[in-house]
Protein backbone atom coordinates (compact mmCIF):
# COMPACT_ATOMS: atom_id res chain seq x y z
CA UNK A 1 0.00 0.00 0.00
CA UNK A 2 1.64 3.19 -1.11
CA UNK A 3 1.66 6.50 0.61
CA UNK A 4 -0.77 8.09 -1.81
CA UNK A 5 -3.46 5.51 -0.34
CA UNK A 6 -2.53 5.63 3.17
CA UNK A 7 -3.37 9.11 3.36
CA UNK A 8 -6.49 9.09 1.77
CA UNK A 9 -7.96 6.37 4.47
CA UNK A 10 -5.91 8.91 7.21
CA UNK A 11 -8.04 11.48 6.51
CA UNK A 12 -11.14 9.45 6.07
CA UNK A 13 -10.55 8.00 9.56
CA UNK A 14 -10.55 11.51 10.34
CA UNK A 15 -12.84 12.99 8.76
CA UNK A 16 -15.55 10.65 10.05
CA UNK A 17 -14.50 11.04 13.44
CA UNK A 18 -15.06 14.49 13.19
CA UNK A 19 -18.13 14.40 11.52
CA UNK A 20 -19.39 11.58 14.32
CA UNK A 21 -18.48 13.54 16.94
CA UNK A 22 -20.04 17.06 15.46
CA UNK A 23 -23.23 14.99 15.23
CA UNK A 24 -22.99 13.68 19.00
CA UNK A 25 -22.76 17.02 19.82
CA UNK A 26 -25.78 17.92 18.04
CA UNK A 27 -27.56 14.86 19.33
CA UNK A 28 -26.87 16.09 23.30
CA UNK A 29 -27.96 19.81 22.57
CA UNK A 30 -31.30 20.74 23.55
CA UNK A 31 -33.27 23.94 23.17
CA UNK A 32 -33.64 25.81 26.71
CA UNK A 33 -37.35 25.01 27.66
CA UNK A 34 -39.16 28.61 27.48
CA UNK A 35 -41.48 28.88 30.16
CA UNK A 36 -43.24 32.32 31.92
CA UNK A 37 -41.75 33.16 35.37
CA UNK A 38 -44.64 34.56 37.57
CA UNK A 39 -45.19 34.79 41.40
CA UNK A 40 -47.17 32.13 42.14
CA UNK A 41 -50.24 32.04 45.19
CA UNK A 42 -52.22 29.16 45.80
CA UNK A 43 -55.72 31.59 46.81
CA UNK A 44 -55.39 31.81 42.91
CA UNK A 45 -55.52 28.15 42.47
CA UNK A 46 -59.57 27.25 41.40
CA UNK A 47 -60.65 24.23 43.78
CA UNK A 48 -60.78 21.94 41.00
CA UNK A 49 -57.44 22.33 39.88
CA UNK A 50 -56.06 22.22 43.52
CA UNK A 51 -58.12 18.67 44.08
CA UNK A 52 -56.24 17.57 40.83
CA UNK A 53 -52.39 18.63 41.55
CA UNK A 54 -52.27 18.66 45.04
CA UNK A 55 -54.71 15.92 46.45
CA UNK A 56 -55.52 18.60 49.00
CA UNK A 57 -58.13 21.33 48.90
CA UNK A 58 -57.28 24.56 49.46
CA UNK A 59 -58.21 25.17 52.85
CA UNK A 60 -56.78 21.50 53.33
CA UNK A 61 -53.16 23.05 52.47
CA UNK A 62 -53.40 26.21 54.20
CA UNK A 63 -54.56 24.36 57.34
CA UNK A 64 -51.53 21.78 56.95
CA UNK A 65 -48.53 23.69 56.59
CA UNK A 66 -48.01 25.16 59.69
CA UNK A 67 -48.77 21.69 61.45
CA UNK A 68 -45.47 20.20 59.17
CA UNK A 69 -43.42 23.40 60.75
CA UNK A 70 -42.47 23.68 57.38
CA UNK A 71 -41.55 27.11 58.36
CA UNK A 72 -38.00 25.58 60.07
CA UNK A 73 -36.31 24.56 56.81
CA UNK A 74 -33.22 25.47 55.80
CA UNK A 75 -33.24 25.52 52.06
CA UNK A 76 -29.84 25.52 50.61
CA UNK A 77 -28.50 28.25 48.28
CA UNK A 78 -30.26 31.02 50.82
CA UNK A 79 -33.37 30.66 49.01
CA UNK A 80 -36.77 31.68 50.56
CA UNK A 81 -39.98 29.48 50.40
CA UNK A 82 -43.24 30.00 52.20
CA UNK A 83 -44.22 27.05 53.90
CA UNK A 84 -47.15 26.53 51.44
CA UNK A 85 -45.63 26.97 48.40
CA UNK A 86 -42.99 24.07 49.66
CA UNK A 87 -45.80 21.88 50.63
CA UNK A 88 -47.85 22.01 47.06
CA UNK A 89 -44.54 21.50 45.11
CA UNK A 90 -43.97 18.52 47.15
CA UNK A 91 -47.62 17.25 46.69
CA UNK A 92 -48.01 18.21 43.05
CA UNK A 93 -44.61 15.97 42.67
CA UNK A 94 -45.71 13.29 44.32
CA UNK A 95 -49.51 13.04 42.77
CA UNK A 96 -48.32 11.58 38.99
CA UNK A 97 -45.02 10.47 37.20
CA UNK A 98 -44.89 13.64 34.80
CA UNK A 99 -41.89 15.21 34.35
CA UNK A 100 -40.68 18.56 36.03
CA UNK A 101 -41.56 21.03 32.77
CA UNK A 102 -45.04 20.44 34.02
CA UNK A 103 -44.74 21.90 37.23
CA UNK A 104 -42.57 24.34 35.91
CA UNK A 105 -45.55 25.59 34.13
CA UNK A 106 -47.74 25.39 37.16
CA UNK A 107 -45.36 27.06 40.04
CA UNK A 108 -43.98 29.44 36.91
CA UNK A 109 -40.41 28.73 38.50
CA UNK A 110 -37.06 27.05 37.15
CA UNK A 111 -37.15 23.07 37.31
CA UNK A 112 -33.48 23.84 39.30
CA UNK A 113 -35.57 25.58 41.84
CA UNK A 114 -37.93 23.18 41.75
CA UNK A 115 -36.26 20.49 42.72
CA UNK A 116 -33.93 21.75 45.39
CA UNK A 117 -37.50 22.74 47.36
CA UNK A 118 -39.06 19.10 46.68
CA UNK A 119 -35.84 17.38 48.19
CA UNK A 120 -34.69 19.61 51.00
CA UNK A 121 -38.94 19.71 51.93
CA UNK A 122 -38.70 15.82 51.63
CA UNK A 123 -35.53 15.33 54.21
CA UNK A 124 -36.52 17.83 56.51
CA UNK A 125 -40.13 15.87 56.68
CA UNK A 126 -38.37 12.96 57.19
CA UNK A 127 -36.25 13.80 60.01
CA UNK A 128 -39.11 15.38 61.67
CA UNK A 129 -41.61 13.03 61.53
CA UNK A 130 -39.52 9.50 61.86
CA UNK A 131 -40.85 8.44 65.36
CA UNK A 132 -44.19 9.65 64.38
CA UNK A 133 -44.45 7.27 61.36
CA UNK A 134 -42.45 4.40 63.02
CA UNK A 135 -44.52 3.79 65.96
CA UNK A 136 -47.38 6.43 66.16
CA UNK A 137 -48.19 7.44 70.00
CA UNK A 138 -51.58 6.73 70.13
CA UNK A 139 -50.26 2.71 69.60
CA UNK A 140 -48.93 3.06 73.08
CA UNK A 141 -52.15 3.77 74.35
CA UNK A 142 -54.05 0.74 75.82
CA UNK A 143 -57.23 2.38 75.70
CA UNK A 144 -56.97 3.38 72.00
CA UNK A 145 -55.92 -0.10 71.33
CA UNK A 146 -58.74 -1.49 72.90
CA UNK A 147 -61.46 0.66 71.14
CA UNK A 148 -59.92 -0.75 68.08
CA UNK A 149 -60.30 -4.31 69.14
CA UNK A 150 -64.05 -3.81 69.86
CA UNK A 151 -64.22 -2.46 66.19
CA UNK A 152 -62.59 -5.68 64.91
CA UNK A 153 -65.46 -7.64 66.77
CA UNK A 154 -67.82 -5.55 66.20
CA UNK A 155 -67.34 -5.74 62.09
CA UNK A 156 -65.45 -9.39 61.69
CA UNK A 157 -66.52 -11.15 65.05
CA UNK A 158 -63.37 -11.65 66.04
CA UNK A 159 -61.70 -10.75 69.48
CA UNK A 160 -58.46 -9.25 70.56
CA UNK A 161 -57.66 -8.24 67.28
CA UNK A 162 -56.44 -4.38 66.92
CA UNK A 163 -54.48 -4.12 63.59
CA UNK A 164 -53.30 -5.46 60.73
CA UNK A 165 -49.70 -6.40 59.75
CA UNK A 166 -48.02 -6.68 56.11
CA UNK A 167 -45.22 -5.56 54.00
CA UNK A 168 -45.20 -3.41 51.24
CA UNK A 169 -42.73 -3.71 47.85
CA UNK A 170 -41.67 -0.85 45.74
CA UNK A 171 -39.45 -0.96 43.02
CA UNK A 172 -36.87 1.18 41.39
CA UNK A 173 -34.71 1.20 38.56
CA UNK A 174 -31.75 -1.46 38.33
CA UNK A 175 -28.74 -0.12 40.05
CA UNK A 176 -25.54 -0.10 38.36
CA UNK A 177 -22.93 -1.90 40.26
CA UNK A 178 -23.97 -5.93 40.53
CA UNK A 179 -23.64 -6.04 44.12
CA UNK A 180 -26.29 -3.58 44.76
CA UNK A 181 -28.47 -5.72 42.48
CA UNK A 182 -28.10 -8.65 44.46
CA UNK A 183 -29.03 -6.93 47.57
CA UNK A 184 -31.99 -4.94 46.23
CA UNK A 185 -33.46 -7.56 43.71
CA UNK A 186 -36.55 -9.80 44.58
CA UNK A 187 -37.00 -13.33 43.35
CA UNK A 188 -40.66 -12.71 44.87
CA UNK A 189 -41.38 -9.82 42.74
CA UNK A 190 -38.65 -9.93 40.06
CA UNK A 191 -37.67 -6.55 40.54
CA UNK A 192 -35.52 -4.62 41.81
CA UNK A 193 -36.51 -1.95 44.41
CA UNK A 194 -37.00 -1.84 48.33
CA UNK A 195 -39.32 -3.12 51.49
CA UNK A 196 -41.42 -1.48 53.89
CA UNK A 197 -43.26 -3.11 56.89
CA UNK A 198 -46.95 -1.40 57.63
CA UNK A 199 -49.20 -1.87 60.55
CA UNK A 200 -52.13 -0.53 59.84
CA UNK A 201 -55.59 0.40 62.32
CA UNK A 202 -59.31 0.46 62.13
CA UNK A 203 -58.81 4.16 61.79
CA UNK A 204 -57.62 4.03 58.27
CA UNK A 205 -54.15 5.52 59.27
CA UNK A 206 -50.85 3.96 58.74
CA UNK A 207 -49.90 3.85 62.26
CA UNK A 208 -46.64 2.38 62.03
CA UNK A 209 -44.25 2.06 58.87
CA UNK A 210 -40.64 0.74 59.00
CA UNK A 211 -38.12 0.74 56.50
CA UNK A 212 -36.78 0.57 53.95
CA UNK A 213 -35.38 -3.21 53.96
CA UNK A 214 -33.39 -4.29 50.85
CA UNK A 215 -35.84 -6.36 48.45
CA UNK A 216 -34.44 -9.48 49.45
CA UNK A 217 -35.82 -9.27 52.84
CA UNK A 218 -39.38 -11.10 53.36
CA UNK A 219 -41.85 -10.00 55.94
CA UNK A 220 -40.56 -12.15 58.57
CA UNK A 221 -37.14 -10.68 58.07
CA UNK A 222 -38.32 -7.55 58.02
CA UNK A 223 -41.01 -7.97 61.14
CA UNK A 224 -37.90 -9.54 63.69
CA UNK A 225 -35.43 -6.61 62.67
CA UNK A 226 -38.51 -3.63 63.19
CA UNK A 227 -38.11 -4.13 67.01
CA UNK A 228 -42.16 -3.93 67.12
CA UNK A 229 -42.25 -7.09 69.49
CA UNK A 230 -40.69 -4.76 72.10
CA UNK A 231 -42.89 -2.10 71.60
CA UNK A 232 -45.98 -4.59 71.90
CA UNK A 233 -44.65 -5.92 75.18
CA UNK A 234 -44.40 -2.80 76.41
CA UNK A 235 -48.00 -1.81 75.77
CA UNK A 236 -49.40 -4.84 76.83
CA UNK A 237 -47.61 -4.99 80.08
CA UNK A 238 -49.72 -5.62 83.05
CA UNK A 239 -52.74 -5.80 80.90
CA UNK A 240 -54.54 -8.53 78.55
CA UNK A 241 -53.25 -9.15 75.43
CA UNK A 242 -54.07 -8.21 72.67
CA UNK A 243 -52.85 -8.88 68.84
CA UNK A 244 -52.17 -7.64 65.34
CA UNK A 245 -53.44 -10.28 62.87
CA UNK A 246 -50.87 -11.07 59.67
CA UNK A 247 -50.76 -13.46 56.63
CA UNK A 248 -49.40 -16.97 56.86
CA UNK A 249 -45.84 -15.43 55.69
CA UNK A 250 -44.73 -14.58 59.14
CA UNK A 251 -44.25 -16.48 62.00
CA UNK A 252 -45.41 -17.21 65.67
CA UNK A 253 -44.21 -14.12 67.99
CA UNK A 254 -45.61 -12.20 71.05
CA UNK A 255 -48.58 -10.22 69.64
CA UNK A 256 -49.24 -11.43 66.46
CA UNK A 257 -51.96 -13.45 65.59
CA UNK A 258 -51.92 -16.23 62.21
CA UNK A 259 -54.48 -18.04 60.78
CA UNK A 260 -54.67 -21.46 61.40
CA UNK A 261 -53.05 -23.80 59.20
CA UNK A 262 -52.92 -28.17 58.47
CA UNK A 263 -50.17 -30.29 57.38
CA UNK A 264 -53.16 -31.57 54.96
CA UNK A 265 -54.56 -28.39 53.70
CA UNK A 266 -57.48 -25.38 54.83
CA UNK A 267 -59.55 -28.29 54.10
CA UNK A 268 -58.59 -30.23 57.10
CA UNK A 269 -59.42 -27.69 59.23
CA UNK A 270 -62.74 -27.87 61.49
CA UNK A 271 -65.25 -25.43 60.54
CA UNK A 272 -64.95 -23.33 63.38
CA UNK A 273 -60.75 -22.68 61.98
CA UNK A 274 -62.09 -22.10 58.68
CA UNK A 275 -65.13 -19.21 59.79
CA UNK A 276 -62.02 -17.62 62.09
CA UNK A 277 -59.53 -17.64 59.22
CA UNK A 278 -62.53 -16.40 56.46
CA UNK A 279 -63.39 -13.55 59.17
CA UNK A 280 -60.06 -12.55 59.85
CA UNK A 281 -59.07 -12.61 55.92
CA UNK A 282 -62.48 -9.89 55.38
CA UNK A 283 -61.42 -7.82 57.74
CA UNK A 284 -57.30 -8.06 57.02
CA UNK A 285 -57.94 -6.21 53.51
CA UNK A 286 -57.79 -3.36 54.91
CA UNK A 287 -53.78 -3.20 54.85
CA UNK A 288 -54.28 -3.37 51.07
CA UNK A 289 -56.56 -0.94 51.49
CA UNK A 290 -54.26 1.65 52.93
CA UNK A 291 -51.17 0.47 50.42
CA UNK A 292 -54.25 1.24 47.48
CA UNK A 293 -54.20 4.49 48.81
CA UNK A 294 -51.18 5.62 48.77
CA UNK A 295 -50.22 4.13 45.28
CA UNK A 296 -53.55 6.36 44.14
CA UNK A 297 -53.18 9.57 46.03
CA UNK A 298 -49.30 9.53 45.37
CA UNK A 299 -48.44 7.71 42.08
CA UNK A 300 -45.31 8.89 41.08
CA UNK A 301 -44.03 6.44 44.49
CA UNK A 302 -45.82 3.59 42.04
CA UNK A 303 -43.34 4.47 39.10
CA UNK A 304 -40.39 2.10 39.55
CA UNK A 305 -38.91 2.81 35.88
CA UNK A 306 -38.71 6.68 36.90
CA UNK A 307 -37.05 6.16 40.25
CA UNK A 308 -33.21 6.06 40.59
CA UNK A 309 -31.84 4.87 44.17
CA UNK A 310 -28.98 6.65 45.14
CA UNK A 311 -29.69 9.50 42.62
CA UNK A 312 -33.06 10.31 44.21
CA UNK A 313 -33.94 9.90 48.24
CA UNK A 314 -36.98 7.35 46.91
CA UNK A 315 -37.53 5.50 50.43
CA UNK A 316 -37.74 8.65 51.84
CA UNK A 317 -40.73 9.90 49.07
CA UNK A 318 -42.52 6.82 49.69
CA UNK A 319 -42.16 7.40 53.30
CA UNK A 320 -43.58 11.08 52.85
CA UNK A 321 -46.40 9.79 50.88
CA UNK A 322 -47.41 7.78 53.99
CA UNK A 323 -47.50 10.62 56.09
CA UNK A 324 -49.60 12.61 53.46
CA UNK A 325 -51.75 10.04 53.24
CA UNK A 326 -52.51 9.79 57.10
CA UNK A 327 -53.01 13.65 57.27
CA UNK A 328 -55.58 13.28 54.03
CA UNK A 329 -57.42 10.99 56.56
CA UNK A 330 -57.10 13.20 59.18
CA UNK A 331 -58.49 15.50 57.74
CA UNK A 332 -61.11 14.30 55.44
CA UNK A 333 -62.41 11.11 57.87
CA UNK A 334 -63.72 8.92 55.22
CA UNK A 335 -66.06 6.35 55.98
CA UNK A 336 -64.53 2.98 56.71
CA UNK A 337 -66.43 -0.62 57.88
CA UNK A 338 -65.34 -0.02 60.95
CA UNK A 339 -67.08 3.08 62.50
CA UNK A 340 -64.35 4.56 63.92
CA UNK A 341 -63.31 7.83 62.89
CA UNK A 342 -59.11 8.79 62.96
CA UNK A 343 -57.75 11.27 65.07
CA UNK A 344 -57.86 14.64 64.05
CA UNK A 345 -55.04 16.27 62.43
CA UNK A 346 -53.35 18.34 65.17
CA UNK A 347 -53.06 15.58 67.82
CA UNK A 348 -51.79 13.17 64.45
CA UNK A 349 -48.88 15.92 64.00
CA UNK A 350 -48.11 16.34 67.40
Amino acid sequence: MDSTTLAILAFAVLYRRRHYQERRRLWKWKPAYEYTKFSWSLDLMPPGRAQVWLRFSVPEIIRLAPLLHLDQIDFRNRISVDPTTALCVVCARLSYPGRWWHLVDLFGRSKTWLSLVFNDTITFLIHKFSEHLRWHRQLTQYTRLLEFSEAVHRIGGVSGVWGFVDGTFRGHRRPKDYNSQRTVYSGHKRAHGMNYQAIVTPDGLVSSIIGPFAGANNDWAMWKRSGCEEEIRQVMDGHETLYIYRDPAYNASFGVACPFKHPQGRRHLTHAEQHLNKALSTVRITVEQAFRDIQVQWTYTAFGKGLTAGAQPVAAQFIVAVLLTNCWVCLREPKNRFLIDPINIEEYLY
